[in-house]
């Protein structure tokens, strides 16, 4: 998955002499971005749902980008289904940054 990165952290990465990077993000700050209010996520990136896992106070949405598998963390009150098509973002602050 590609996104831009914001120009305050491409900066930090420039001072830091750092070329490419590995982005890491944990479950719970991937986002649905029509459930987000703020600024503070990356562009929208389409993908499409493919098993809910409801686990009490949480659901896990696992989906397919790139032929590469990911997982998503989200509140229980958001019914998805399986081979509905979403925008998600990634918390903006909540990355994990990895020299390659």
């Amino acid at each position: 998955m590609n996104f831009t990165l914001p120009r305050s952290i491409k900066d930090e990465l420039d001072k830091l002499e750092i070329g490419n990077v590995i982005v890491g993000v944990r479950p719970e700050h991937i986002k649905d971005q029509t459930a987000v209010k703020n600024n503070q996520l990356s562009e929208p990136q389409q993908i499409r749902v493919d098993v809910i896992e409801p686990v009490g106070n949480e659901v896990f949405v696992y989906f397919k980008f790139n032929d590469s598998s990911y997982c998503m963390r989200m509140p229980p009150g958001k019914l998805y289904s399986p081979g509905e098509n979403i925008k998600i973002g990634f918390d903006l602050n909540k990355l994990y940054l990895f020299d390659t």
